[in-house]
């Protein structure tokens, strides 16, 4: 059995990294002395925008603003969105930086439990719909969203990729369950990193903008990656198309990613046995005590994740697919941010100053 984790910025904010697009913002909209004039009306537009908290909402903005810029001047606007990119990866970088691995059997403990237990958790007690088998063989795939190594990190800790991390007996066969390798469909920040918008629907070309190669290859994504010979797409939709379970964690399935959610889509839409399971926040949860209050919540809510794969009600496979999906609500099993990030470490990075220019004057 192929079991996939998708994995979203919730991630890396589960684990206590300040890695939200508005935290990144707050820092990158302060004037440095070396900024061009360019630079300086950019951050000024980008701090009036009001949609600030998601990476998607920056990528969104970025295909917005180039409805000021025409083909004379579109390497102005390059300089802009080039000095957001170089910028945004020294602040992951630093924020990466932050988390110590050194207490391995524990992350080990949290994490497996995380990736074994979770189906437990299921709302309306569906869990058993998505356990795995006792018997065969399972492998653990995964698929991140994220620049940052943190998922890469925690795994090693757990073990070397594809070695066997748990062995269970079963009538007196062994069968194991091991690790794949980490795919990073956005490249990561030691490498080259892919941002941008899904498609040209997403850009702004109100000012006459030619869609150029040379635009294509700065903005949007599934170009970058082709025209990069990254590919990091290629093997990703062979392990969604491959999966028995996905687990989607910490993600906010932004517009600019639609490619993805139409690979879900069709993934679920392969097999009624494909099971798509969705860790979701919310603050204010249900009234526990009832069961028609715990029956609509999780109604609601896979609605809503169909809803954000373009599922139509009046799709065909509508009530198909809404028995496919599952909830997870506010998880409690990835509780690392202690571990990663013991006070006294975030005390000496705090002192350390996070970045050079965060403590000049807007």
């Amino acid at each position: 059995m192929n079991i996939t984790f998708i994995l979203g910025n919730g991630f890396d904010i589960q684990l206590g990294l300040n890695s939200r697009y508005s935290d990144f913002l707050k820092q990158y909209v302060i004037p440095l002395p070396q900024d061009s004039e360019l630079i300086r009306d950019f951050k000024n537009e980008l701090r009036k925008n009001k949609n600030r908290e998601l990476w998607s909402n920056a990528e969104m903005a970025m295909g917005d603003y180039l409805g000021k810029y025409s083909d004379a001047t579109l390497f102005d606007y390059i300089e802009c969105v080039e000095d957001f990119e170089t910028r945004m990866v020294e602040y992951l970088m630093n924020q990466q930086s932050r988390c110590v691995y050194d207490r391995k059997s524990k992350i080990k403990e949290i994490f497996t439990s995380f990736l074994f237990e979770s189906y437990k958790d299921v709302l309306v007690r569906r869990g058993e719909e998505v356990r795995p088998s006792d018997s065969g063989n399972h492998t653990y795939n995964f698929v991140s969203f994220n620049y940052t190594n943190t998922i890469d990190r925690i795994i090693a800790c757990c073990g070397n990729e594809n070695s066997t991390i748990r062995a269970r007996r079963v009538n007196n066969v062994y069968y194991t369950d091991s690790f794949s390798k980490v795919y990073h469909i956005h490249g990561t920040l030691d490498s080259q990193i892919i941002m941008g918008v899904n498609d040209e629907r997403q850009l702004n070309l109100k000012s006459g903008i030619t869609i150029s190669d040379e635009l294509r290859w700065e903005i949007i994504k599934p170009k970058m990656n082709s025209e990069s010979r990254n590919h990091w797409d290629v093997p990703v939709k062979q392990v969604i198309r491959q999966s028995d379970i996905i687990y989607i964690y910490g993600v906010s399935f932004g517009d600019t990613d639609l490619l993805w959610w139409q690979e879900l889509t069709k993934w679920l839409k392969q097999s009624s046995n494909h099971k798509l399971v969705v860790f979701v926040r919310d603050k204010r949860g249900y009234n526990k005590t009832l069961p028609a209050a715990e029956i609509r919540f999780d109604r609601t809510r896979r609605t809503e994740i169909l809803r954000k794969l373009s599922v139509e009600d009046n799709d065909e496979h509508y009530e198909t697919l809404l028995e496919q999906i599952y909830i997870v609500l506010n998880t409690t099993r990835l509780e690392l941010k202690d571990i990663l990030i013991p006070p006294a470490v975030e005390l000496d990075h705090v002192e350390s100053n996070i970045w050079p220019s965060a403590t000049s004057a807007q």
